[in-house]
Formats: C-alpha cells, sequence, structure tokens
C-alpha cells in the first residue's frame, strides 16, 4: 500500500496500546539513501503530560512504526525522551 503525503499529514497516531500520540503534521526524508528519516507527529496531550512540560511535535524513527493504513500509524508502545527544548523522540 501507498500513501501520497495528502493522505499521510493529518493521520492520527496511536500506541499499540491505543494510546493517542498526536496526527503526522510532516516528514523528513534522507535523500542520500532514498528513505524515510522521520516521521514528524503533533504531540497530544497525554504526550505533554508524560514529558512533564508543553512539546508541540514528536520525531519518530520509521523503526518504531509497527504499521499503518489509510486510517492511523501505529507506534510502538515506549516512553518519550526529550530531545530538544520544542520537540522530543519516541
Amino acid at each position: 500500500m501507498r500513501l501520497s503525503d495528502q493522505q499521510l499529514i493529518g493521520l492520527p497516531v496511536v500506541t499499540v496500546s491505543g494510546d493517542p500520540i498526536g496526527k503526522v503534521v510532516g516528514f523528513e526524508l534522507d535523500i542520500d539513501q532514498h528513505t524515510m528519516a522521520t516521521y514528524l507527529v503533533s504531540a497530544a496531550p497525554l504526550v505533554t503530560r508524560l514529558v512533564g512540560r508543553n512539546v508541540s511535535t514528536l520525531h519518530i524513527s520509521p523503526s518504531q512504526v509497527v504499521g499503518f493504513d489509510a486510517e492511523q500509524m501505529t507506534v510502538m508502545d515506549n516512553a518519550v525522551h526529550s530531545v530538544a527544548p520544542n520537540t522530543a523522540a519516541i
């Protein structure tokens, strides 16, 4: 299955356990490897509470994506780790 960028942007992101993480707001490509480098996801309120501060964007590695379809992206149940003042990686 293939998704266009229009289909990917806005896609809800949840954990395997069903916890909402946010929505896809963008992505970064590795142009040298011709692969997806990172999914950029807006942080849901649950994520802000887990991190303990206001986090607006998460950087999700493709290796943490369990699967996705036209309805949602599912990611591993991982702790959210802060990596910058306004971003976090899970």
